[in-house]
């Protein structure tokens, strides 16, 4: 009886321990997003991309911030998404020009603009320094990366 004792009380000291040791030693936080530059234009119209922002990559030195949404309307030349946080509820909505043969991440597969519909799921980045909330350039080289 002793020894199951000394057990439960080990186990009930260690768990906060072990929840600090996930910390990073730092002192920096895991969100790779708080450290971007958001261009001050770009927050002005899209104030909540901090919280949208899914991961940042780097490519030819340029940071670029995932994100993630869902197709609400679909035109000839344009589209309409919402924009997701981590816990997949909107946060704001976007709407930007497409060209049918644009490259896009749909369900996680590459395709094309011309094969987007309502409902899909929809990754994209996002240059750090971005003035509009559109899929950057730099998508083709990322698109992909989850």
């Amino acid at each position: 009886m002793n020894l199951l004792k000394v057990f439960v009380y080990s186990a009930i000291v260690a768990a906060p321990m072990a929840s600090v040791a996930a910390e990073p030693a730092s002192g920096q936080p895991n969100n790779p997003c708080s450290a971007l530059h958001w261009n001050a234009k770009f927050l002005e119209t899209f104030p909540r991309a901090a919280l949208a922002c899914q991961d940042v990559q780097v490519k030819d030195g340029v940071k670029y911030a995932k994100f993630e949404a869902k197709v609400s309307k679909v035109n000839p030349d344009s589209v309409e998404v919402e924009i997701l946080n981590v816990a997949k509820t909107a946060v704001g909505t976007a709407m930007w020009h497409t060209s049918p043969d644009q490259e896009m991440d749909i369900g996680g597969k590459a395709a094309k603009a011309k094969d987007l519909k309502r409902g899909d799921d929809l990754t994209f980045w996002v240059a750090e320094n971005a003035v509009k909330m559109e899929p950057s350039a730099g998508i083709k080289a990322m698109a992909g990366k989850k």
